[in-house]
């Protein structure tokens, strides 16, 4: 899906993964010249949480107001991005939950828990996703010219690099805003540098498997994961509609004049 997107917009270069939310709002906030360059495809925490809830509904019955997605996320941003949508991201999640309190609870009940056998379903190119370098590895294929960069900072001095035209040689950059990717978020329980050989070993003990794929693909191909232009974002603007933000400014100046007299 990415190799197809990069493929068809041979006029953009480099074209910059959306799935850290960190990374669009930066975008939008500091380098708005650079937001046609964002991967205008709806985000994979959306298109999963679309396939589940028709999943569910149509195998149990049920109407989609009755159920509920809620994402297990590592980091902040993607709490944000579940109650804030915008742009890549629409509101198709009803709510977000931190790893660490999911563990949590997890722990109070796992000695109550019998040992099951049953083995796991893996999707190994779902794991690689969550750690930096690996995620540039699954979407290059001898072609495309790729490069990841984790870590805010790193990050700031790249797309100052994009936005001066230097690196224009490089086809797709994925960039996550936590050092080491998903698996450096503060929401997370392990240490990322042991979690990222955990999800190394499990990826290479794991054969791939498919999910859909075909399925997914042809949705792409249909428009089913386009979403609406990026808009800058200004940190200061009070409102967009002027008067509103000029009777913003007054009440805040009044607030300060009370509090100070």
């Amino acid at each position: 899906m990415i190799r197809d997107y990069v493929e068809n917009h041979p006029t953009i270069r480099p074209i910059i993964s959306s799935n850290c939310p960190s990374v669009v709002r930066l975008v939008q906030v500091r380098f708005p010249s650079l937001l046609p360059n964002i991967f205008h495809i709806e985000a994979p925490m959306s298109v999963l949480a679309t396939y589940y809830k028709d999943k569910i509904c149509k195998e149990h019955h049920l109407d989609e107001k009755d159920v509920g997605i809620f994402l297990i996320v590592p980091c902040i941003s993607q709490v944000t991005a579940v109650h804030q949508p915008e742009g890549t991201y629409v509101n198709l999640q009803d709510g977000a939950i931190s790893i660490q309190e999911v563990y949590r609870e997890v722990q109070k009940v796992m000695k109550q828990v019998q040992e099951d056998e049953t083995e796991m379903e893996i999707y190994p190119r779902g794991l690689t996703w969550s750690i930096s370098g690996l995620a540039e590895d699954d979407i290059y294929d001898g072609k495309l010219k790729t490069l990841a960069v984790s870590g805010i900072h790193n990050i700031i001095k790249m797309l100052e690099k994009i936005e001066n035209r230097q690196i224009e040689q490089y086809d797709f950059i994925v960039m996550d805003s936590c050092v080491n990717g998903c698996i450096g978020g503060v929401l997370n329980i392990e240490n990322p540098f042991i979690a990222r050989s955990r999800v190394k070993d499990l990826v290479r003990r794991s054969c791939h498997k498919d999910f859909q794929d075909e399925m997914f693909m042809n949705m792409y191909k249909n428009g089913n994961f386009d979403v609406r232009p990026l808009e800058p974002r200004s940190i200061m603007s009070l409102d967009k509609d002027i008067k509103s933000a000029l009777e913003k400014c007054e009440n805040e100046r009044n607030y300060r004049s009370v509090t100070r007299s």
